[in-house]
């Protein structure tokens, strides 16, 4: 039945709309949801920016803990079924990690956003993303569906817990301890990947809100040259750590850790003390 969908789907291909789902799909990738998280916390608002990265901190874990509990195959390969971007399609195939990211970052954007065009346009991000993975031949349906599910009540639930509990501190390092344990069970690169990426958060914003306390009401240079410098010093330490680390188990997850410690923690306290020493040269 889900194989007959798929193939119903395909059967409107063409070139235009492969370079637009292509596109569309690229929105619930980790480049883009990086570049969206920077954007807002290093330049546009700390706190909401916090609040995004410990939405997508918890929802990667458990989407990866659940690929590997059900370890369902794919679609790539079915008879009658052509698929695209396959290098983008790591992992097992249930839940869809595309739609859950997408349903993640764009639900939680859903929640806070004060004008109903917002939400709206949230909506059919999140739709799309899902829509493009069963166009492209990665996902059958109920992977797409699971996804979409997981990552509004991920966006849900940690807006919930981040409104309520007052130790954003504490919030963050007991959601590290009840999901890193599984790391004793499941193995894999996503899931070593993710569950650094949530010990990094759970360390970086102790550390932020206790040595640093940066502001972004700043000026748009001042903005344009946080950012830079970022992805910048984020590439090449990016590019340093995977050639000095092993790629494999626990360095997968010191090297994640590392980067998002050092993304939220470590380099907000050097752009504000070189900020501060140019104000005062001023």
């Amino acid at each position: 039945m889900e194989l007959e969908i798929l193939r119903a789907i395909q059967s409107a291909a063409n070139p235009a709309l492969d370079v637009f789902f292509q596109a569309i799909t690229m929105l619930g990738e980790p480049a883009a949801l990086l570049l969206i998280f920077t954007i807002l916390y290093w330049t546009a608002d700390r706190e909401r920016g916090e609040r995004l990265a410990y939405a997508l901190a918890v929802s990667l874990p458990v989407c990866n803990i659940l690929k590997e509990l059900v370890k369902a195959p794919r679609p790539i390969g079915e008879m009658g079924v052509r698929s695209l971007r396959i290098h983008t399609a790591t992992g097992h195939s249930f839940p869809s990690g595309h739609s859950q990211n997408a349903a993640t970052a764009y639900g939680l954007f859903a929640l806070t956003a004060r004008r109903p065009a917002w939400r709206w346009a949230c909506g059919a991000l999140m739709v799309l993303v899902g829509f493009s993975r069963l166009y492209l031949g990665v996902h059958y349906p109920k992977d797409v569906l699971a996804g979409l599910a997981l990552g509004l009540l991920c966006a849900w639930g940690t807006e919930a817990l981040w409104r309520r509990v007052k130790s954003r501190e504490t919030l963050c390092l007991l959601s590290a301890a009840l999901l890193l344990p599984f790391l004793f069970f499941f193995g894999g690169h996503d899931l070593y990947a993710a569950e650094g990426c949530l010990a990094g958060f759970a360390l970086a914003v102790p550390f932020e809100r206790r040595f640093v306390r940066f502001t972004t009401e700043v000026s748009l240079r001042v903005k344009i040259g946080r950012w830079l410098g970022g992805a910048l010093l984020l590439g090449g330490m990016a590019w340093l750590l995977k050639r000095l680390l092993p790629g494999e188990g626990p360095f997968i997850l010191l090297r994640y850790a590392l980067l998002v410690f050092a993304g939220m923690g470590l380099y907000p306290w050097l752009f504000t003390a070189c900020e501060k020493r140019r104000g005062r040269g001023q």
